[in-house]
């Protein structure tokens, strides 16, 4: 663990912009489409390894695999890693996304989210709704976030 008695330590929080050959597996994945899983994977790792040498060269302190590992969207983490909950309709606000899902940020900053939206490709994502009890079932999922981001910091120190 990082840590300093000297300045404050440095890192972000949130999603970071997808690469364009990712966010094509990922616009598959969300079309229901087929797609090779071998070729993701190694896409995915590729893209974690990318981003977090660029938070290093950056200058940050404690680096993150930019959410990628959570594929479309923190709200679809729910979905696909846990049991309980469901998809469903939700009516869209002003950027075609659940009015839940639109924070202040959407808000200040509309001209960004335009641009980001429409890069990223998924805004038409759903509502869900909680429909039993609740379990953790993404455990395969995140040994493979952690190997990811592992395999992007050994990359760096070799």
């Amino acid at each position: 663990m990082n840590r300093s008695n000297d300045r404050i330590l440095t890192t972000h929080v949130g999603s970071l912009v997808r690469p364009d050959d990712l966010v094509e597996f990922l616009r598959l994945q969300d079309e229901g489409k087929t797609f090779e899983e071998r070729s993701f994977q190694n896409c995915l790792r590729r893209s974690v390894s990318q981003v977090a040498n660029r938070q290093i060269a950056t200058g940050l302190d404690i680096i993150n695999d930019g959410e990628f590992g959570k594929t479309i969207s923190w709200s679809r983490y729910v979905l696909e890693r846990m049991t309980g909950f469901e998809q469903r309709d939700a009516r869209s606000g002003d950027h075609g996304m659940p009015p839940a899902s639109i924070g202040k940020d959407h808000r200040d900053f509309p001209e960004f989210y335009r641009e980001y939206d429409a890069t990223q490709g998924f805004t038409r994502l759903k509502g869900w709704a909680v429909t039993g009890p609740i379990e953790y079932t993404g455990q395969s999922a995140l040994r493979r976030d952690i190997e990811d981001l592992k395999a992007a910091a050994s990359d760096k120190a070799g």
